[in-house]
């Protein structure tokens, strides 16, 4: 199944299940390695690089914690890497979650 933009360009899928307690995979297509890098955050690096880091990018994990970017800064997407909370925003607490879902979208 392929998903077709507007203007006929095919978009890169990568995808990537993942151990929150010690980012080894699940599964993927396109990831090379994920690592945990402390409690909550996780460095997900590509195989093979997107176009620039103005991509989407969806995250998913357990109970009511929220996921998304290590930071709000646009630095947090990178062309061949991707820096990753979850935790509670309000809070700032963080925590490991055992099966992490990643799905990233955009240009290669």
């Amino acid at each position: 199944m392929s998903i077709i933009f507007p203007e006929g360009k095919i978009p890169t899928l990568k995808w990537v299940a993942f151990h929150g307690d010690n980012g080894s995979l699940f599964n993927d297509n396109g990831i090379s390695s994920c690592s945990r890098t402390s409690t909550g955050r996780y460095t997900i690096n590509f195989d093979g690089a997107m176009a620039s880091n103005d991509y989407s990018l969806v995250m998913t994990g357990q109970y009511e914690y929220s996921c998304g970017p290590a930071s709000d800064a646009h630095g947090s997407y990178g062309t061949g890497v991707a820096y990753l909370w979850h935790g509670r925003y309000g809070s700032g607490t963080s925590a490991d979650g055992d099966c992490m879902m990643v799905l990233i979208v955009g240009d290669a």
